[in-house]
């Protein structure tokens, strides 16, 4: 399920562009944990499907995409092969995490099953409170190994990672040199803001 709300912007005083912003959920019982001789995801545990059910791994509930283009005014006191032709763009890009697949290590259950998850403890908070690189971000003291025979309570996909963010910049300049013929300088700038995305 999924909704949609495009802006649009056509040529309103030198600005144009759109921007679109998504709400989505995404649920299944088999994107990740990909068996590729079988062909087929493996279930913690195959006599429990239901277990299974719960956001894909491409879930992402929030998106937000902007692209703008400004065309600066001609400035009159310079000559005009300088003064005009300048825009300036802007693409903006910001989403929220996706699920991080986590199995458990050991197979607790003792049934050779793949995609085994650990217990997560009841008040303990998955996340590190103020993560950074060196930290990680999942906190190790809030799961826990089952008890031998039996599986993890840990729902599928239920832990969802950092968020993403970019803004790209660029600044234009178009001279027509001929009728039929222009050159066009153009200084693009990539994450501009240095903004990191883990």
């Amino acid at each position: 399920s999924a909704l949609q709300t495009p802006l649009r912007v056509q040529g309103t005083r030198g600005l144009s562009g759109f921007a679109t912003y998504n709400y989505s959920k995404s649920l299944d019982d088999a994107s990740d944990g990909i068996d590729f001789v079988a062909g087929a995801a493996f279930p913690q545990d195959s006599t429990n499907l239901k277990a299974e059910r719960g956001p894909s791994t491409f879930d992402t509930k929030h998106r937000f995409t902007a692209a703008l283009n400004y065309e600066l005014p001609t400035w009159h006191a310079l000559p005009k092969a300088l003064g005009g032709g300048w825009s300036l763009n802007w693409i903006v890009s910001a989403q929220s995490g996706r699920p991080i697949p986590i199995a458990n290590g050991n197979d607790n259950s003792g049934r050779y099953y793949f995609n085994q998850r650990p217990n997560l403890l009841p008040g303990v908070n998955p996340i590190l409170p103020n993560w950074t690189p060196a930290s990680g971000y999942l906190n190790p003291l809030a799961f826990q190994q089952p008890a031998d025979g039996t599986f993890g309570n840990l729902s599928r996909n239920s832990i969802y990672g950092p968020g993403y963010a970019n803004v790209d910049f660029s600044l234009l300049k178009d001279t027509r040199l001929f009728e039929h013929l222009g050159i066009q300088f153009r200084a693009e700038f990539f994450n501009i803001l240095n903004h990191p995305n883990y």
